[in-house]
């Protein structure tokens, strides 16, 4: 595991100093997963929020664990993280950066048909 030592922004989140960083092997171990499935998950907009230094990416700890969160399932049960009034922002945009553009806009329809 990383260490980044200063503030890093992208757009307008940033991030803490000295926060736990995994790169993608780090991840595919801690998953089960080949390296090729994370990046493959990039490229599609899915999985867990990234950032790119140079030619290496790198996940922080905290926005893979509220991945995780956001993503446990029980078995016959639905996935209620993001609409627990308990979820956090890092939950709920896990959830949602897990889901699919044909998934997203169907949300997007359902909670303008509400307003």
């Amino acid at each position: 595991m990383e260490r980044i030592s200063t503030d890093i922004f992208v757009g307008s989140h940033s991030f803490v100093p000295d926060s736990v960083w995994l790169s993608r092997k780090e991840l595919s171990q801690r998953w089960g997963v080949p390296v090729s499935t994370l990046a493959s998950q990039a490229c599609d907009g899915r999985g867990p929020r990234y950032i790119r230094l140079g030619r290496h990416v790198r996940y922080s700890l905290a926005d893979i664990e509220a991945f995780e969160r956001a993503n446990l399932h029980t078995p016959g049960k639905a996935n209620t993280a993001a609409v627990s009034s308990e979820a956090s922002h890092d939950d709920i945009y896990a959830l949602i950066a897990g889901l699919d553009t044909d998934a997203i806009e169907a949300l997007a329809a359902l909670i303008a048909g509400a307003k």
